[in-house]
C-alpha cells in the first residue's frame, strides 16, 4: 500500500497508535473536560502544548505545497507526480504531530482545540488521526462567553453559528465516507458521562477495561465562567466539583428578548444538533418585528467585526 493517501489510497492507518484531535465547536464547550476524560485511560498522553490551533493557520502551508508543486512540476523531465502537493501537505501534517507529540512515547497523543476554522482540511492534514467534533447548546456558550470575559451576546451568537455550519458541511460530506470522526455533544457527556465514555472509548479502538470509571468523579471542572479572583475578575482555574459548576443550562434565566434574538442569529443551526430551542406563541408579529429591528440595528457592529476580522487576516 502507498504511504500517500494522495495516490489513490488512504494512508496507512494503525487505531492502537492513531492520535486522537478534539476540535470544540467554540470557546466554552468543554473541551478541557473531555479531554480529562480521556487522559484517564492508561494508553492516552495528553500534548504538551494545552491548545494546538494548527487546523487554523493551516492556509499557508497550503500555499507551499501548491507554489512547490508548481516549481516541481516545471520540468517534465522530473516526472513529478501530479498529487504532489496533497503528499507534502500529509507529510507536514506528520511534521506537526511529531511537535506535538512530545513525551508521547508509545500512548496515543490527545490534543485539543476550542474551535474549528479549516475542519474541512483536517483529513488532509492528519490522515491517519481520529477527530472528535464537541457540540455544546449555543445558548449555553454565549452565557458562559459573557459571564467568563463580557463578551457581546450577540457577536458569539454569529460565531457559535458559523462554527455550527462549518460542523454541519463537514459532515454532510464526510458522513459515510469516513469513520474515523464522531461527533459529541457536552451537555450527553455530563447526564450519562459512563455511557458516553465507553462508546468514545470503543470507537477509539482503547481498551474499556483498562479504563478508570471511578476516577470521573474524582475529576474537577476545568475553567467554570463562576471562578473569580480576589477582585472579582474571572480566571482560568481548576475547580472542586462543587453543585452548579459545569451546569448543562446556563441559559436557564433567560428572557423572551434574549431567546427570540438567539433564535433569529442561530435557531436552525441550534435545532441541528438536536437542541430545543425557546419558542413563546402569544404576540409573535410584535416580537419578529422588535428582533428584526435589533438585527438591523447591529448591522454596523457586524460590519465592523468583520472588517476588524478581515484585516487580522492580512496582518
Amino acid at each position: 500500500m502507498s504511504d500517500h493517501p494522495a495516490s489513490g489510497h488512504r494512508a496507512p492507518h494503525c487505531a492502537a497508535g492513531a492520535p486522537i484531535f478534539i476540535h470544540g465547536i467554540f470557546e466554552r464547550s468543554g473541551t478541557n473536560y473531555l479531554a480529562a476524560l480521556l487522559n484517564l485511560h492508561p494508553d492516552c498522553h495528553a500534548s504538551w502544548l494545552h491548545e494546538n490551533w494548527m487546523l487554523s493557520e493551516c492556509d499557508d502551508l497550503e500555499r507551499y505545497a501548491e507554489k512547490m508543486s508548481a516549481r516541481w512540476r516545471r520540468e517534465p523531465a522530473w516526472q513529478t507526480p501530479s498529487d504532489i502537493a496533497e503528499r507534502l501537505l500529509w507529510h507536514l501534517g506528520a511534521g506537526l504531530l511529531s511537535v506535538l507529540a512530545g513525551g508521547a512515547d508509545d500512548k496515543r497523543l490527545l490534543t485539543k482545540t476550542p474551535g474549528v476554522e479549516r475542519l474541512e482540511r483536517f483529513f488532509t492534514m492528519f490522515p491517519s488521526a481520529y477527530l472528535l467534533i464537541l457540540v455544546r447548546d449555543g445558548r449555553s456558550v454565549v452565557e458562559s462567553s459573557a459571564k467568563s470575559w463580557g463578551s457581546d451576546p450577540g457577536q458569539v451568537a454569529r460565531s457559535w453559528a458559523a462554527a455550527a455550519d462549518r460542523i454541519l458541511r463537514f459532515d454532510r460530506e464526510h458522513r459515510g465516507v469516513d469513520q474515523r470522526y464522531r461527533i459529541v455533544r457536552y451537555e450527553d457527556l455530563l447526564r450519562d458521562t459512563r455511557s458516553q465514555v465507553t462508546e468514545l472509548l470503543l470507537f477509539l479502538h482503547l481498551d474499556v477495561d483498562r479504563y478508570d470509571f471511578a476516577a470521573i468523579q474524582r475529576l474537577p471542572v476545568f475553567g467554570s465562567s463562576t471562578t473569580r479572583d480576589r477582585a472579582g475578575n474571572w480566571a482560568w482555574q481548576i475547580s472542586p466539583r462543587l453543585p452548579g459548576l459545569g451546569s448543562l443550562e446556563r441559559w436557564s434565566g433567560w428572557h423572551r428578548g434574549q431567546h427570540e434574538r438567539f433564535n433569529w442569529t442561530a435557531g436552525a443551526q441550534l435545532e441541528a444538533f438536536g437542541y430545543e430551542p425557546v419558542r413563546a406563541r402569544e404576540r409573535r408579529a410584535l416580537w419578529l418585528a422588535l428582533t428584526a429591528g435589533w438585527a438591523v440595528a447591529s448591522l454596523p457592529r457586524r460590519a465592523l467585526e468583520a472588517w476588524r476580522t478581515r484585516r487580522k487576516g492580512r496582518c
